[in-house]
């Protein structure tokens, strides 16, 4: 099953420890890691997905690519960071939030252009 090396993956690049994720979601110990074995409820799949701020579809897939995907795009505190306050946001604060960011991006790119 991939859903364990898909958790200690995104742990790994958020310098989390299994059993920090499991006290923080109030699961027994070594719950994560007999889920190699057993298949866990989905609520408690949600309870990780949502500590480690990612989706449950990202920690049940099978593509052999999403650990590299996320170690690579979510090594930096402050993306995470980030992330976890967008969440918070509603969808007009968002898209706001986006607009911004896309206008940020564009005057970098002019800038090192120069």
């Amino acid at each position: 099953m991939k859903l364990l090396e898909n958790i200690q993956s995104v742990a790994k690049s958020r310098n989390v420890s299994i059993t920090e994720i499991e006290r923080s979601c109030s699961l027994g110990a070594n719950s994560i890691y007999n889920w190699n074995h057993h298949y866990p409820s989905i609520d408690k799949v949600a309870l990780v997905a949502k500590f480690l701020n990612v989706r449950i579809d990202s920690l049940l897939t099978t593509d052999k690519t999403f650990s590299d995907r996320i170690g690579e795009s979510l090594t930096d505190q402050l993306t995470i960071d980030v992330i976890r306050q967008m969440d918070i946001l509603n969808d007009a604060h968002k898209q706001r939030i986006f607009a911004y960011s896309q206008a940020q991006i564009e005057n970098q790119a002019r800038n090192n252009k120069d």
